[in-house]
């Protein structure tokens, strides 16, 4: 049998609102447009993260060839340019 939690006011109160969430500046998990074009590589998730995909999506993507990669020893790393080339061709299909 499950047990339900009370929620309390002021656990709600407490709570920090959406534009205080966003207002803190980008977190170190989600890489902004600027630090990915400069790092030129990211990790799958990584670029996951910046086309706001699950990993799981971002692996079904990479292995269809949609997003092309590239693999240093078994890791596999994603071409900023390549996320940027993918979202071009999503604008052009729709548009």
């Amino acid at each position: 049998m499950r047990r339900l939690h009370v929620l309390n006011i002021s656990d709600i109160e407490a709570a920090p609102t959406v534009g205080q969430a966003m207002s803190s500046g980008p977190s170190k998990t989600t890489p902004s447009a600027d630090s990915a074009h400069g790092r030129g590589l990211l990790r799958v998730e990584e670029a996951a993260v910046w086309l706001g995909l699950s990993k799981r999506t971002m692996y079904e993507l990479l292995n269809r060839g949609e997003i092309e990669s590239v693999h240093i020893g078994r890791s596999r790393r994603i071409p900023f340019p390549a996320l940027e080339r993918f979202v071009e061709h999503l604008s052009a299909r729709a548009g």
